[in-house]
C-alpha cells in the first residue's frame, strides 16, 4: 500500500508524530509531505493518506485548512486518517479540538482519528509564543507529552482497515 502522511507542524511536535507514524508501516511505501515545503502535493497515486496538524489555541493551522478544503473530493476517495498533536489536558475539549481541525466530511470516513499529545519546545518558539504559553499553562520549560499509546492505536486500525 503506498501512505501519504501530509502534516503541518509549527514547532516540530507534528513533524516528529508523522516520522514516528510512517515508522509502524513497515511493509508499505510511506511518504512524508509537510505542507511548509509542499503547497499542493499531488496525492493521487496514494491508497492512503493520513492527514496531522498541530493545535494552537484552541485551532488548526490554517495551512491544514485550506489544504482540506482544495482537497476534499480526492480525500474522501480515498483511505484517511487524520491526527492531532496538542497540548490541552480536557478530555472534552481536546475531542472539540479533533472534531474541529478537518472537514467533516473527511472526519466521518476516517478510517482511524487519533490525538496524539503535544510538547512545548520552549527553544523553538518566539519569545512572545514563550510569554503566552508560560501565563496560560504554568509550564516553564519545555515538556514532551507525546502519547506513544495512542500512535500504535492509530497505526493498528490504519493497518488492519
Amino acid at each position: 500500500m503506498r501512505i501519504a502522511i501530509v502534516f503541518v507542524s509549527r514547532h516540530g511536535t507534528t513533524e516528529k508524530v508523522a516520522k514516528l507514524l510512517a515508522n509502524k508501516f513497515i511493509h508499505d511505501s510511506v511518504t512524508l509531505i509537510s505542507l511548509h515545503k509542499e503547497k499542493d502535493p499531488d496525492l493521487s497515486s496514494y491508497d492512503c493518506i493520513i492527514l496531522g496538524t498541530s493545535i494552537y489555541a484552541g485551532k488548526p493551522i490554517s495551512r491544514m485548512s485550506k489544504f482540506c478544503a482544495s482537497k476534499t473530493e480526492l480525500l474522501c476517495s480515498k483511505k484517511v486518517g487524520t491526527f492531532i498533536c496538542c497540548m490541552e489536558k480536557v478530555p472534552e475539549k481536546r475531542q472539540e479540538q479533533l472534531e474541529n481541525a478537518f472537514p467533516k466530511d473527511i472526519s466521518r470516513q476516517a478510517t482511524a482519528r487519533g490525538i496524539f499529545g503535544g510538547e512545548f519546545l520552549y527553544e523553538k518558539m518566539f519569545v512572545l509564543s514563550r510569554i503566552l504559553v508560560k501565563s496560560m499553562t504554568k509550564v516553564k520549560n519545555s515538556v514532551s507529552e507525546i502519547d506513544y499509546e495512542a500512535i500504535d492505536e492509530f497505526s493498528r486500525k490504519m493497518a488492519v482497515a
